[in-house]
């Protein structure tokens, strides 16, 4: 399962929720912005305490 990292930086967005839809369509995090600026979002795949994966995402707010 994914899990997402919580060491971003919580004043540029912040984490609603996550929605998990089953195994074929898998989970959705959602998100709102907060302010302007560049976060790194970090989503672990783990099985029990083992880390298998880490795939990292880079989110940019600007202005609208």
């Amino acid at each position: 399962m994914w899990q997402l990292e919580q060491h971003f930086d919580k004043t540029i967005i912040e984490e609603l929720n996550a929605v998990w839809h089953g195994n074929e369509k898998g989970i959705d995090f959602n998100f709102k912005a907060s302010s302007v600026g560049q976060v790194t979002l970090n989503l672990v795949l783990r099985k029990y305490t083992d880390t298998l994966n880490v795939k990292s995402f880079i989110v940019k707010i600007g202005e609208n």
